[in-house]
């Protein structure tokens, strides 16, 4: 008798060690340890903190595309303005009379279609220097003739991007006269 109550005893002992450290699992019916069954949430976590973590650098890289797309449709339009303020200059400017070029004004380049799309001309200076001699038109040896140096600087903007582009331009406004002749 002594042999069958000490093996009862080490079995109620190993059936308690088994209940603290195992249990059962109804729908799946798996046994897990208990020391095991708090790490499948810490993993979930962990997974779910990547996760979360590619997402939200995902959406900061797309809308960093954005914003760096959007500077450049921005620049663009600035530079569409200054080619615009460039071709009014070159179209319109005469040194010697009232040209129809208005010049340290903001213009639009097309006021019914983008208003916000601007172009500014800053009044012409002589570039300083000689004048630039044009061949073939040497009337003799005294009288020549050639361009004038002319320097401006030329701003377009787009206010609905806040972009900016500023273009230095030499031009030549001539023929005149570059000898000593007098007239």
């Amino acid at each position: 008798m002594g042999r069958a109550l000490s093996r009862k005893i080490m079995a109620s002992r190993l059936i308690r060690q088994l209940r603290r450290n195992v249990f059962f699992c109804r729908p799946a019916g798996i046994f897990l340890r208990r020391k095991q069954a708090g790490f499948a949430l810490v993993a979930a976590l962990i997974a779910a903190i990547i996760i979360l973590g590619l997402g939200i650098m995902v959406i900061q890289l797309s809308t960093q595309d954005l914003r760096s797309g959007a500077s450049v449709v921005g620049e663009k339009k600035a530079l569409a303005a200054v080619d615009a303020g460039i071709h009014r200059l070159l179209s319109g400017y005469d040194p010697a009379a009232a040209s129809s070029v208005v010049f340290n004004e903001w213009l639009s380049v097309d006021s019914a279609n983008d208003p916000k799309t601007q172009y500014s001309i800053s009044t012409p200076a002589a570039g300083g220097g000689a004048p630039v001699p044009l061949p073939g038109y040497s009337m003799e040896a005294v009288q020549g003739w050639g361009m004038t140096r002319m320097a401006s600087r030329i701003s377009g903007r787009n206010s609905n991007y806040g972009t900016e582009v500023q273009v230095d331009i030499g031009m030549g406004y001539g023929p005149v006269p570059t000898g000593t002749l007098y007239r």
